[in-house]
């Protein structure tokens, strides 16, 4: 079952997916040599999402977004809209090596 965890996304219901095949590996990347606060680097050097196709039967209304940049590199940028509408694709975090994160 596949619940969205995102607060504007709460209107899609859970429903049921089935993964397919894994397709892409997203790891984290330093841009222009950014300065990364310790606190967000012990955050986001575990962020690495495994992106599979899924197939589902259920039927998802579009839903409209404006997407803004929250990187100071890319803050200057104007909103972009974007549709999330139908599901076919899902990010899962993956451990690289079996490695997992450290406990809270």
């Amino acid at each position: 079952m596949l619940t969205q965890l995102g607060p504007v996304l709460s209107g899609v219901p859970a429903h049921k997916v089935n993964l397919q095949n894994s397709r892409q590996l997203w790891v984290p990347v330093q841009k222009q040599n950014q300065a990364i606060p310790a606190s967000v680097l012990n955050i986001v050097r575990w962020i690495d999402l495994e992106k599979f196709d899924l197939t589902t039967t259920t039927t998802i209304t579009p839903i409209q977004l404006k997407l803004n940049p929250i990187n100071p590199l890319l803050a200057g940028l104007p909103s972009e809209p974007a549709t999330i509408g139908g599901l076919l694709q899902l990010g899962v975090p993956a451990a690289e090596n079996g490695v997992t994160p450290p406990s809270a």
